[in-house]
């Protein structure tokens, strides 16, 4: 099964004067195009399906005020179009600063949110804008609160022909889960979906936790743990991870990796926090996921120490906005991901 998905999936590295796909000629209108925004230490997700669909998946960092997150969704969905689906996967200020300007450029018309109070400006700022829209978009605004799912997993939502199905997420995760401190129990009520479009899937994994820091190798935890499970009738197997927590060490558990079972892997990361960490790098390998296979966002970043040393410079510090990773999803032929570097 992987051999031949493997077959199907082609790496390009490719360099343009812009790094935004709605930006370029040529790009095939039977395709959907997923940007993983190279936003430094956050997450910010940009998807186009054909058809003229687009989903947004987590909205970049407070670091810059969401600025780069911003201009790519600007540079990708055209002028004042609708974005169909706009899903934060928590509350955490690297993933949601810029819903305002995203909210001010574009008419929003669905929003999965986590749906809890937290004393954060950006999160503030984001609910508040979400609540705006509502009121003259008549935005739907399907929030997650408390432990329990206000969606049920398995749940499907349309994005032209590709499909996007919720996996997991909660407000609060489950105590159950026995999470051992605050930014812990933060990251793992993400909310985690999978895209779908003909044979590929991609699996945008938010901070999803399956791990603590440190745990033995078949330690299975939280989160990771329950889309485990639940995989039978809500499946995870995908072609493409975008990985769980930029790659930190408390998650990516091996029984996560062996049940997604992933060709390729995206850490979005910056020069913070030592992320992707080596340790959760060689798990992907252990498990047969081939190293150029593997992208970072900060390719070429040195932060030393517990950092994964693949594709870093001695002594660099990446800037953000400059080399970002696309995933190409074609109705038929060879998908592809690649590096996008902005010259």
């Amino acid at each position: 099964m992987k051999h031949a998905r493997s077959a199907a999936l082609v790496l390009v590295l490719f360099v343009a004067a812009s790094a935004f796909a709605g930006n370029r000629p040529g790009r095939p209108h039977d395709a959907v195009h997923i940007m993983i925004v190279d936003v430094g230490a956050g997450l910010c997700t940009v998807t186009s399906a054909p058809g003229g669909h687009y989903m947004v998946y987590d909205a970049g960092t407070y670091e810059d005020r969401g600025a780069t997150c911003a201009k790519a969704v600007r540079g990708i969905v055209p002028n004042h179009a609708p974005i169909d689906l706009l899903v934060l996967s928590h509350t955490d200020a690297d993933h949601i600063a810029a819903v305002p300007a995203i909210c001010r450029d574009h008419p929003i018309k669905e929003v999965i949110r986590p749906g809890i109070e937290r004393d954060s400006a950006t999160w503030r700022a984001a609910v508040a804008a979400l609540q705006r829209e509502v009121a003259k978009q008549g935005t739907k605004d399907v929030a997650l609160a408390g432990e329990t799912n206000a969606i049920e997993p398995g749940t499907k939502f349309a994005l032209g022909k590709a499909v996007v199905t919720v996996v997991d997420g909660y407000g609060d995760p489950p105590a159950a889960q026995a999470l051992i401190n605050e930014a812990e129990r933060r990251n793992a009520g993400s909310i985690v979906v999978r895209l779908t479009y003909h044979r590929y899937a991609v699996l945008f994994a938010g901070d999803a936790v399956g791990r603590h820091v440190g745990d033995p190798p078949d330690a299975c935890r939280a989160e990771e743990a329950e889309m485990v499970a639940r995989a039978d009738r809500v499946p995870i197997r995908s072609d493409v991870l975008i990985a769980p927590h930029h790659g930190a060490d408390n998650a990516s558990a091996n029984c996560f990796i062996d049940a997604v079972h992933p060709d390729y892997v995206i850490f979005s990361a910056g020069h913070k926090f030592h992320h992707p960490r080596a340790v959760t790098a060689e798990r992907y390998l252990a498990h047969g996921v081939k190293l150029d296979h593997i992208f970072r966002t900060d390719l070429g970043d040195d932060e030393g120490g517990a950092e994964w040393a693949y594709g870093r410079e001695p002594g660099s510090v990446h800037p953000r906005g400059t080399t970002n990773v696309e995933i190409v999803l074609p109705a038929r032929g060879a998908a592809q991901v690649r590096y996008v570097q902005e010259r």
